[in-house]
């Protein structure tokens, strides 16, 4: 069985990133935090407690919850607070799991966690690559809902705090749908050189109906690179539009489709480019075999 391991994978290009580069020079540090953190257990799913990070980084709680809350009204994490497990929804777009027994470990730790939803979204991120190997996804048999570790301090820390805390997030200003349908079909067109409108009433409907679903800007971002590296430049170019991206089912199918495949595929046309080259310079130089 895979161990935790002691390292964390970081793209470097992160930080040249605008959605990076225009975040508060304190939220890059507090996700970089939360990233490698020394609790990080898995790269997507990990027990975290507000005194935990307050200890850790040298800021109070209501900074934590300040912080915690601007990170998941931009998309960046999801936080359960009664479980106090945090979820990173584009984990293994950067690191994935690269073997058969790091998804089981993944897995097991997965399940040793409290039913809440943000477990269940690991376990739906991670579920492809348990396909993959062949590894059984889980069912509500295997679920463990004892309550993860747990300090009694920090409990009662966090207790003395919730009630303000929650008052103060529950007032934090949130992000209009009417803006993310805005930013997300910006980025489908920004892509694929189109003109789509995100007030167009089936295109509004069907982006409202996903987020509602639990979907975060950055599942969109991934469904429009997915698909746009996989059709653009094909017979499915036509198909690059809101109706059949964010259409129930669809929307669902492409976000956990595995980036991989594009790497392949772009492998092996340039490969087939070079030797193409090299078969026709020697067609036309039939005595150059140098």
């Amino acid at each position: 069985m895979a161990q935790e391991s002691i390292y964390r994978k970081i793209v470097r290009k992160t930080w040249r990133r605008s959605r990076f580069q225009n975040l508060p020079s304190e939220i890059k540090l507090f996700l970089m935090y939360l990233w490698t953190g020394p609790d990080a257990a898995t790269p997507g799913l990990y027990y975290i407690s507000k005194p935990v990070i307050s200890d850790d980084l040298g800021i109070g709680i209501r900074t934590v919850s300040e912080r915690l809350r601007y990170c998941m009204d931009n998309g960046w994490i999801k936080y359960d607070e009664d479980t106090r497990f945090i979820f990173f929804p584009r984990w293994d777009r950067y690191d994935p799991p690269p073997n058969e027994n790091t998804v089981k470990y993944y897995k097991r730790y997965a399940l040793d966690a409290p039913d809440c939803r943000v477990k269940t979204l690991f376990l739906n991120t991670l579920r492809p690559y348990m396909e993959r190997f062949g590894i059984p996804y889980p069912n509500g048999s295997e679920t463990v809902p004892e309550p993860f570790p747990n300090d009694s301090r920090l409990l009662e820390q966090e207790q003395r705090t919730r009630a303000e805390n929650k008052s103060r997030e529950q007032e934090s200003p949130q992000t209009p749908q009417g803006d993310l349908c805005a930013e997300i079909i910006a980025d489908l067109n920004q892509k694929t050189g189109k003109a789509f409108k995100p007030n167009s009433d089936g295109t509004r409907t069907a982006i409202e109906a996903r987020l509602k679903e639990g979907w975060i800007i950055d599942d969109f971002q991934y469904v429009h690179d997915i698909k746009v590296a996989e059709w653009k430049g094909t017979d499915m170019e036509k198909f690059l539009r809101p109706s059949t991206l964010y259409r129930p089912g669809n929307f669902e199918n492409y976000r956990n489709q595995q980036a991989v495949d594009r790497t392949i595929s772009e492998t092996t046309r340039h490969n087939v480019a070079v030797l193409t080259d090299w078969v026709k310079k020697h067609a036309e130089d039939p005595d150059d075999q140098g």
